[in-house]
C-alpha cells in the first residue's frame, strides 16, 4: 500500500503523477563542462584517448561526448582520386 499512498502524496504535492524534477543518476562525466571543453580540444587534437585524459574521465565516456552530445562521428577522412568524366564513362561501360 505505500506504492498508492507514495503516489497520493506525490500527486497532491505536485498538482500530477509525474515524476518529481532532480530524481536519478546525475551526469559526472558527460556534463556541460566536460563537453564544452571537448568541444573546444577536439578541433585542435583530435583523439579520443587524450581528450579522456584531459578531462579526467573514462575513453568510452569521450567517445560517448563526441557521438552522442557534438553529433561527430568517428572517421578520419581519407584522400582518394578524383572521379572525373573519363573515369566515370569507363564505370558505366563495364557495368
Amino acid at each position: 500500500m505505500s506504492t498508492v499512498n507514495d503516489a497520493i502524496k506525490r500527486y497532491k504535492e505536485t498538482g500530477n503523477n509525474e515524476d518529481r524534477k532532480g530524481r536519478g543518476r546525475k551526469k559526472t562525466a558527460r556534463s556541460r563542462k566536460n563537453v564544452q571543453c571537448a568541444k573546444g580540444m577536439i578541433k585542435r587534437n583530435p583523439t579520443t584517448l587524450k581528450l579522456a585524459k584531459k578531462l579526467d574521465v573514462s575513453e568510452a565516456s569521450a567517445r560517448r561526448i563526441l557521438k552522442k552530445d557534438l553529433n561527430l562521428k568517428p572517421f578520419k577522412f581519407q584522400k582518394r582520386q578524383k572521379f572525373n568524366a573519363q573515369a566515370k564513362l569507363k564505370c558505366l561501360q563495364r557495368a
